[in-house]
């Protein structure tokens, strides 16, 4: 009869043997990119994910890269991709939560997107929404 440590250690070779070679496949599929600042990227999402970039009926048929945004700032983890909010268009109530349609900076108003108002402000804190507790459809967003 196998001992309880003697199965425990080819249990523990079998996983390392998976796992090397499940590197290896993700390894070959994969390469390292560098942006530089100013460079032109698509993004490239997940749909059934990514509900706040655009709200769609048919998610199988949604977009796989989203129009090529700027790289502004290069930080130590990767690339940061951020665009700033120029415009409330609209304001709407979905799942108890409130949305605005955001305008961003250097696209068009037909690119804009439905964001979460707790997460806007997250994102950012130095915007202010006008009148956010009055709103009327219309508004502005303003740096403090």
């Amino acid at each position: 009869m196998i001992s309880r440590d003697q199965v425990l250690r080819e249990v523990h070779i079998c996983i390392t043997r998976a796992q090397a070679q499940m590197k290896k496949v993700y390894d070959s599929k994969h390469r390292e990119r560098e942006f530089q600042v100013g460079d032109q990227v698509y993004l490239k999402l997940q749909p059934y994910r990514q509900l706040t970039v655009a709200a769609r009926k048919n998610l199988k048929l949604s977009a796989r890269f989203y129009s090529p945004y700027e790289v502004l700032e290069r930080i130590v983890n990767g690339d940061k991709l951020v665009s700033c909010p120029q415009a409330v268009l609209d304001r709407r109530f979905r799942k108890g939560k409130t949305e605005f349609l955001i305008h961003w900076q250097g696209l068009s108003p037909a690119d804009a997107t439905w964001e979460a108002g707790d997460i806007l402000q997250e994102r950012f804190p130095k915007f202010i929404l006008e009148g956010e507790d009055r709103f009327q459809g219309k508004g502005n967003v303003t740096t403090i």
